[in-house]
Order: structure tokens, then sequence, then C-alpha cells
């Protein structure tokens, strides 16, 4: 019953120490099971636990667990000492290996004699093996180690010396074996304790060491970002560098770009206050020059932002759009000695909201591409504008017709989005590039036809939105000291429009004039108003598309007076109206387009009312302050930068500055209209001149201005 209890705490322990998944306690764990099997067969009770019989010890299962001892534990002692490593303990180890796995196996084969003699010539190996490694294992330090080693030691000194008393002296066997089971017990609960301590020993040294190789990836990845973050700032630099040396390059192409346009138009519109042909090819230049001005800027945004160009948006006279552009079509069209035609087809909308710049580059390109393939030929360009009754769209389409000789297939890839070969893009028209992005920016689409010799059918369909007459759009830019001025005091002006953007800046017009206006929504109110009046009107500008009744029904009442009353016609349909009305007793005494031209409002202001006419480019009247009879708030950091500008010869800043004078503060306009003139022409002498008489009139009482 003791031997059956002890078993069974034995196998209970083995089996704990085989779930801690460590080799050390397994083999310590079966150590102590053959140990036990060994003193309990001595006496033949293990054979008497597991088959009931004790007719004398059995020799055959005593030696078998004998042989078994052995070989484990030389496997035990080069575990636990870390001899494995060493070639020839670990081919030893293989030998003990197989010997435990082969001595059960052959045992029933072998007799009692030679179970004897195989034991004794086994154990007398095993004994060398074990002083072979006593050296070896001697030579740690550790003293953990060293306590293995001679708790291995007293285990091996005690299976000799009790093997040797059971086979040969043969002694009482109670008090022996319960002698060695105790020695045993202390040795196998010492090799226990030391392996737990040397496992926790070792879980402390792998956290160490996992701290040690966290720390050392930690400071490895803080030496990698400190090197990234150098060379980031390094490569900063470059760009900052960079960046600075392109804002220049940017700052000093955009003087050179835009000064000479900024001249062109200035001179343009000195020619723009011209009477007849002079003034209307003025008005082209300028026009051009306009828009040269704003692709040249879209450009330079484009570089210092790197961005994409976006749409600018604004409203568009469909008829004074078409107007400018066929002035310019014609143009590019007689080089060639081609004849070039537009028609306009119904238009849903009068006026659109767009990007002006895009659509003009588009039809201007289009209009050049079939100038390049055509010599003494037609060019025709068709325009109308539907509403698309499924969507609520309204498209703007434009058909340029050519009858040249046609476009190669790789421009027709180019328009059609498909893609070409490099070599095929470099004979390729620049113009077609730009044409295809535009019309793809604004959600265009692109139709065409087109047969080598017979030429080129392009058709663009481009979506826009109704426009609206505003402030911004109604008039054509022009500075005022280059209008025409005359005296219209004591003449009553009316204006008939149902934009009242357009009535206001009409009633600003003429009252600036000297005139009285009275401003009418309708034609309605405008005609009731006759019978109504005391005074008549010496002047009526009316529109043409009204709501109610139209601009000639204004013409007719006015008409049916008995004095003449002079009507001028202001309409984005001018050019059909002017075509249907004669100036004369049935018809206006003006057609004018929208935006309106004040130039030419001026001008036919003043010959329907027979005045006389002048053009002011002086410096208009004086402003006055409480401390002296002429002077303006000029701060010397605005006078820095003016006289900085003149150096530099930045034109388009000081056109810019004195523009933004005359919008923000009227206090400074004559200053300004002053300065303007000889900007414009690049006069920078006459410019510095003024500056400094200027400057030397008003040093006295200089005031500083935040407004400037």
């Amino acid at each position: 019953m003791v031997y059956l209890l002890a078993l069974a705490a034995i196998v209970t322990v083995l089996v704990v120490l085989l779930a801690q998944f460590d080799v050390r306690y397994a083999l310590v764990g079966a150590w102590m099971l053959v140990l036990f099997c060994l003193l309990a067969e001595w006496g033949g009770n293990l054979s008497a636990l597991l088959f009931g019989a004790r007719d004398g010890p059995p020799r055959d299962l005593f030696y078998l667990v004998l042989l078994l001892e052995k070989p484990l534990f030389i496997i035990l002692s080069t575990v636990l000492l870390g001899l494995n490593r060493h070639r020839f303990f670990r081919r030893v180890s293989g030998f003990a290996v197989s010997a435990l796995l082969l001595t059960p196996l052959l045992m029933p084969f072998i007799s009692d004699d030679h179970v004897r003699t195989a034991g004794l010539l086994l154990s007398g190996f095993y004994m060398v093996v074990w002083i072979l490694l006593l050296p070896v294992a001697s030579e740690s330090q550790d003293r953990w180690q060293r306590s293995l080693f001679g708790l291995l030691i007293a285990g091996w000194l005690t299976t000799q010396i009790v093997t040797a008393k059971l086979t040969v002296e043969r002694p009482d066997s109670t008090a022996l074996i319960a002698t060695a089971a105790v020695a045993y017990a202390v040795i196998v609960l010492g090799l226990l304790l030391v392996c737990s301590h040397q496992r926790r020993s070792y879980a402390r040294y792998l956290k160490q060491r996992l701290r040690q190789k966290d720390q050392q990836e930690r400071e490895y990845l803080e030496r990698i970002v400190a090197e990234r973050t150098d060379e980031l700032s390094r490569a900063l630099r470059a760009a900052q560098v960079a960046d600075a040396e392109k804002s220049n390059f940017l700052s000093r192409v955009s003087h050179d770009l835009k000064s000479p346009l900024t001249s062109i138009m200035g001179y343009a519109q000195h020619l723009r206050a011209e009477p007849d042909k002079v003034g209307e090819t003025g008005l082209a230049i300028y026009n051009s020059a306009r828009h040269m001005l704003n692709m040249v800027t879209r450009l330079i945004d484009h570089a210092r932002d790197v961005t994409t160009i976006e749409q600018i948006t604004g409203e568009i006279y469909l008829h004074a759009f078409l107007n400018s552009l066929e002035y310019e079509a014609r143009i590019l069209a007689y080089k060639k000695g081609n004849r070039f035609t537009m028609t306009i087809g119904e238009l849903a909308c009068l006026t659109i909201r767009s990007d002006e710049t895009f659509l003009r580059e588009i039809l201007v390109n289009l209009v050049d591409s079939g100038c390049r393939h055509t010599r003494n030929g037609e060019i025709d360009m068709q325009v109308s504008s539907h509403f698309d009754p499924a969507t609520g769209t309204l498209w703007l389409t434009c058909v340029v017709t050519d009858s040249g000789k046609g476009l190669s297939p790789e421009e027709l890839s180019i328009l059609t989005g498909h893609s070409v070969s490099v070599g095929l893009l470099e004979e390729a028209e620049p113009g077609l590039f730009i044409v295809h992005d535009l019309v793809g920016k604004l959600g265009g689409r692109i139709r065409l036809q087109n047969e080598s010799g017979m030429g080129t059918r392009v058709q663009i369909s481009l979506p826009v939105h109704v426009g609206e007459e505003q402030e911004d759009a109604a008039l054509l830019n022009m500075p005022e000291h280059m209008l025409p001025v005359f005296d219209a005091q004591g003449y009553m002006a009316w204006v008939v429009d149902d934009a009242e953007a357009i009535r206001t800046l009409m009633a600003l017009e003429l009252e600036s004039l000297g005139s009285e206006v009275r401003t009418f929504a309708c034609a309605e109110t405008a005609i009731a108003a006759l019978s109504e009046t005391d005074r008549l009107p010496d002047l009526v500008l009316t529109d043409y598309c009204l709501p109610g009744r139209d601009g000639d029904a204004v013409l007719q009442a006015m008409r049916t007076e008995g004095t003449y009353i002079p009507v001028i016609l202001l309409s984005a349909t001018w050019g059909l109206q002017a075509e249907q009305n004669q100036p004369g007793e049935k018809g206006y005494d003006a057609c004018l387009g929208k935006p309106v031209d004040l130039v030419r409002l001026r001008r036919v202001i003043a010959r329907v009312l027979s005045l006389s006419l002048e053009t002011v480019l002086g410096s208009g009247r004086d402003r006055h302050c409480p401390a002296c009879k002429q002077r303006y708030d000029l701060s010397a950091e605005t006078l820095e930068k003016i006289h900085a500008w003149i150096e530099q010869g930045a034109v388009t800043d000081l056109v810019e500055w004195c523009d933004e004078v005359q919008r923000e503060l009227p206090e400074y306009i004559d200053l300004a209209r002053q300065m303007r003139r000889p900007a414009e022409s690049g006069n920078f002498v006459e410019l510095q001149t003024l500056l400094d008489t200027w400057a030397g009139e008003h040093a006295v009482c200089q005031v500083t201005s935040t407004g400037l």
C-alpha cells in the first residue's frame, strides 16, 4: 500500500513537471520515476504492484530498470550542465537515447546472464562517460551550475553505492531502500529548486535582454528619425531656396511680360478715346491685350501656386464678345488670304456666365487651326445657344468650318482625346492641345467632320449659365481721365432698362455730366410717364428686350410726340437692331451694345444733343485740407514703395496702384490721375518729377495714412 501511494505521488509530480513544458523538469521527473522503480523492484514490490505475484525477486525487471537508469542519468546530466553543445556529449546523449528505446524491446530475447553482463558493460561505459564529463562541467563559474553539478555527483554516487550493495552484498533491503529513498528525494528536490531558480533567472535575463533590445531599437529608430529629419531639413532648406529663386524669377517674368502689355493697353485706351475707325481699332487692340494679360496672369499664378488653373467665371455679353472675336478672327484669316464670316444663330440667352478667357482661347485657336490648313479659302463660324429640355442646361454651340486640306490623323487624335506618340505630337499644332484641354475643363464636347482635301468642321458644345446684367460687367474699363466730357446742364434724360445695375450706372454717368435723370424698369411705365410729366425728356436711352413691350414701343412713343426726342438703343442685340433701324425719323438715333463703351456713349450723346465735346487728359480738380491749399495723406512707407516701383520699372504695379486709389480713396483721385498717364506710357522720368514735386510741396504737413 505504501509503494502504491508513493507511485501515485511520483506519477502526479511527473505529470506536473511535464505540464511545465520544460525538458529539464521532464528529465528530472523521469529519472525520479526510474529511481522509484529501481528501489521498489529490489524486493519485488514493483512486480507485485504490476503482476500481483511475489515468488522471489524477478531479476529481469530489476536489471531492465537498472539499464534504463544509467543512460537517463547521462542524458539528464548533459542537459542540466549544458554540455549538449559539445559534439562528444551530443553523440553520447544520442547513444543513450537509443539505449533507452532499444533496451525494453530486446529484453524478452536476452537471457538473465546476458542481461547482467550487458548491464555491467553499460554501467562501466557510462561511468567512463561520467568521469570524462567531470572536468568539462567543473569549468563553469556559475554558482547555480556548480550546485547542479554537486547534486548530480551526489546522485551518481548514491546510485553507484545502492547498485553495488543491492547486487553484490545484498544487505537488509528495507533500511537500505529507505535511506536511498531519502537521499534521492533530497537530490531530486535540490535539482528541481535549482532548475526553478535558473528558469526564473533566465526569464529575468530574457526580460532584461528584451528591454535592452527595445532600448537599442528605440535608439536606432531615434537615430534614423534624426538622420531623416536632418535630411528633410536640408531638403526643405533647398526647396525654400529653390522656391525663393522661383519667386524671384516669376516676379521678373511677371514684370517683363505684364509691363509691355500694360503699356499696350494704355496706348490702346488712348486710341479708344478717338472717334470712328481709330476708336474701333483701339478697342480691338485693347481687348486682345487684355486677353493676353489675363492668360499671362493665370500662367504665372499657376506656376507660383503649383496648382491647376481654375475657371474664373463672369458675365459675358455674347454679341459684344463675338464682335470683338470677329475682328481678331478676320485678322488671322487675312494673313493667308482667307475670308472669315460669322453667323449668329438663335440665342436662348443674350448674356451668359462662363470663363471668358477660356472661351476666347478655344475659339481663337479653332480659327487659327483652320487658317493654318486653308489658303485663299473660306472660314466660317456659326454660334448659337439652346436649353437642353431633358436637363435644363444651357448649351453654347460654336461650329467652325474651313475649306482647307483638313486635319491630319495625329491632329484628329488630339481633338478626340486619343493617345498619340511623342513624334506625332511634335508635328501637331499646339493650339489643338489647348482646345482639347479647355473644352474638357469647361465640361464640353467636341464633334468633328474631316475629309482630306475637303476641309474640316469642328463643333464645340459648352455648358454655360444664364447671365445677369451686373454692375462690374456692364461697362468697358476705361480710365475716367481719358473719357470725353461735355456740359449737359439743364438736360433731362430718361433711362429704360429692366436691369437695375444698368439703370443705376447710366443714371450715375448722366448725372456726372450734369443731366437730370429718370429711370424706368419697363416700357409701359416710361410710355405712361409721357402723358403725366410736365417736362419731356431731351434724351432717352432704352434697352430692347424689356418685360412686356420692347424698345421699339418706347421708340414709337417718343416719335409720336410733337417735339423730336433722340432715342439711343443700348442692347445686347444691338447688331441685329442696327440692321433693322437706320438713324432718322423712323429709327433709333444710335445703337450701342453691351457692355457699354462710355467713350462711344458720350460721343453719341454729344452728337445727338449737339453739344461741344473735348477729351480731358489733365489733372482735374484740386483737393483741399485745413492745413494747406493742397495736400494728400501719403505715408513715408507708401512714398518709398512708389519710388521703388519707379526704379524697377514696375509699370503694372504703378497702374494698379493708381486704379485702386481712384476706386477706394477719392481724396487722392487727382494725384492718381496725374500719375496714371505717364505710368501707362512708361515715362518714369515724368513720374519721378511729378512725385518729387508733390513731395516738396507737401513736406510740411505730412500725415500718416494707413489706407495706402
